[in-house]
């Protein structure tokens, strides 16, 4: 994707690429929670389960261009630096209370959802659906992605 605007525009609004990189997370998490709405808008007033399952299956349809994936992961091996840090932080937490708040579920079912989101993180990042072998098998069974 191109902005169609200079670098050095860029480096004007965003003094720093630390700067730059927080509002490109800023811009993720605002791209996942209009996705986890989308889905959560297909089962209106269902039970908490099937609300999740439907947030659930539209953050996968979104992860299928990687893109907002990857800048989640470079972010998290960047975690050291505050600002990013926080941001992340900013984010899990937005994503954590839009989906109790949309589905009603408990904590602990929450909990669930965002531990099965992170494990589909890591078959998606690598690839684990294509990776053959028992203890890929192990964590790839019933998790819902698309290509």
């Amino acid at each position: 994707m191109t902005a169609g605007i200079s670098p050095a525009y860029v480096f004007k609004l965003f003094p720093s690429k630390v700067e730059l990189f927080v509002a490109a997370l800023d811009r993720c998490f605002e791209r996942v929670e209009g996705a986890l709405a989308t889905g959560a808008a297909r089962i209106p007033g269902g039970d908490p389960e099937q609300v999740l399952h439907e947030v659930g299956g539209a953050y996968a349809e979104l992860i299928v261009d990687k893109s907002l994936l990857m800048l989640q992961v470079h972010a998290l091996s960047a975690a050291d630096t505050p600002d990013i840090a926080t941001a992340m932080r900013r984010g899990l937490q937005r994503i954590t209370e839009f989906a109790q708040t949309r589905s009603d579920a408990t904590g602990e079912q929450v909990q669930h959802f965002m531990a099965y989101g992170q494990l589909c993180h890591l078959i998606t990042t690598l690839g684990l659906d294509a990776t053959e072998g028992p203890w890929a098998a192990t964590l790839t069974a019933g998790i819902r992605h698309y290509n």
